[in-house]
């Protein structure tokens, strides 16, 4: 246990020497979800809510969505594939630990960071959307044992998907176009884009049979009371269920791909 201690605070202190960058990856996250309220409005048209969102629940849903993120979703996998096609993996092979363990204490202390660092951005979402916000709008969350559950399940399940898809730098050269058809699912089924109630049912039909509807969306739903009774542990099921599946997925591409893989580096 020491030596995990030890990494963990390696990659605290790291994310710390880097929080400008963190910064700026955080804006880019930040700006499309201020800008997304302001195109639901647009499309009110006299109405008083859309699928029952109205002003103030988008702009909490996605303020929550753009904090909840910041915890929940991994990169792990741009890391892994770097590792593997520069040959740097080669050396983790012979260190005394795990190098998932290693990439999840580098993905926990690089989110912790990020929930840290969101603050100020918190002053500035309530600056812009002061008249649409008070204190009864967060008195609406639930944030309870449930939430916490589902959080903590939404973390895992997006690491062990981090993880499944940076072995497959094992097989392929170049992972690019690959990691960028993740993120456009990603954004459509995790809800980042848009809540899940609002999807189209088509969409709803797909994105309950993939995993990105149980790493972002379910938690959020639990935290805005959407997801209770039935509907709610049938989310804890299939997250679950996923982080089985991914796991069991990211330990078959592990093994077979360290067995071909050649430590040459290119």
């Amino acid at each position: 246990m020491m030596k995990y201690w030890t990494i963990l605070g390696v990659f605290i202190q790291d994310s710390m020497a880097y929080r400008s960058q963190v910064t700026l990856w955080m804006l880019v996250d930040l700006v499309p979800a201020m800008i997304m309220p302001f195109v639901w409005f647009a499309g009110f048209n006299g109405r008083s809510n859309i699928s029952g969102f109205g002003h103030a629940q988008f702009v909490m849903y996605y303020l929550t969505m753009t904090f909840l993120s910041n915890f929940i979703v991994s990169h792990i996998h741009w890391e892994m594939s770097r590792d593997i096609k520069d040959g740097q993996l080669s050396k983790f092979l012979l260190y005394p630990f795990s190098y998932m363990r290693y990439q999840f204490l580098g993905n926990a202390a690089y989110r912790v960071m990020r929930c840290v660092l969101f603050t100020p951005f918190l002053l500035l979402w309530l600056l812009v959307f002061h008249k649409y916000m008070g204190a009864s709008a967060f008195a609406t969350l639930h944030v309870g044992g449930g939430f916490w559950l589902a959080l903590g399940l939404g973390h895992l399940v997006a690491f062990v998907l981090a993880w499944a898809l940076g072995t497959m730098g094992f097989f392929f050269v170049e992972n690019q176009s690959l990691f960028i058809t993740y993120y456009v699912c990603l954004s459509i089924f995790s809800g980042a884009m848009a809540p899940f109630a609002m999807l189209p049912r088509l969409l709803k039909i797909i994105a309950a049979l993939t995993p990105f509807r149980y790493t972002l969306s379910f938690p959020l739903e639990v935290l805005n009371g959407r997801a209770e009774g039935a509907f709610f542990w049938n989310g804890i099921q299939g997250q679950v269920i996923w982080l089985v599946v991914l796991f069991v997925l990211g330990r078959i591409g592990w093994a077979r791909g360290t067995r071909q893989y050649a430590g040459a580096g290119m």
